[in-house]
């Protein structure tokens, strides 16, 4: 196995768009599953959530991440898409919602 040399920001961006649409995804089926009591749904969710970056940890491990770079690298991959979508919510109130920054 060749020695890792880490993400391209087109990786990052790749796992951090399948994270944000798998957590949507979660939150939307934890309210369909508990609509009338959002605590149940809340601790769904946070069930789900970390099955969903269980996955993810294993998806970079199959591309040959060492283990002792996964953290790191699932931090890098979840924080860059908090900021990505902070940046999309600004521009969208900037603009009236009639644009949004990629």
């Amino acid at each position: 196995m060749d020695s890792w040399i880490g993400l391209t920001r087109e990786q990052v961006a790749e796992f951090g768009n399948a994270y944000e649409a798998a957590c949507l995804v979660a939150a939307d089926r934890a309210v369909q599953n508990h609509p009338d009591d959002r605590g149940a749904a809340a601790l769904q969710l946070i069930e789900m959530r970390k099955g969903i970056r269980l996955a993810l940890c294993n998806e970079l491990r199959s591309i040959g991440c060492p283990e002792s770079e996964i953290a790191e690298t699932l931090a890098l991959i979840i924080n860059r898409q908090v900021k990505h979508r902070m940046a999309t919510a600004r521009a969208e109130d900037a603009t009236g919602g009639s644009e949004t920054l990629h």
